[in-house]
């Protein structure tokens, strides 16, 4: 879990085990909820197939369906 008052990137520079071998879309996620909770922008719709990527990914590695 996400240490209390680490920042999405800490978290993410963290290297949690659950996300081993998803460092790279970890650390692409953090930069982009960042992105969208201190700019005060919405996350570019480009982005967005890679979120859905991400996401079937993390459910693989649970075993969830």
């Amino acid at each position: 879990s996400c240490p209390p008052g680490a920042t999405p990137r800490e978290f993410a520079q963290s290297r949690p085990d659950p996300l081993a071998g998803l460092e790279e879309q970890t650390r692409w996620l953090a930069d982009l909820l960042c992105f969208s909770e201190f700019s005060g922008r919405r996350v570019p719709d480009g982005e967005r197939p890679r979120l859905e990527q991400y996401w079937r990914a993390l459910v693989g590695r649970s075993g969830a369906r």
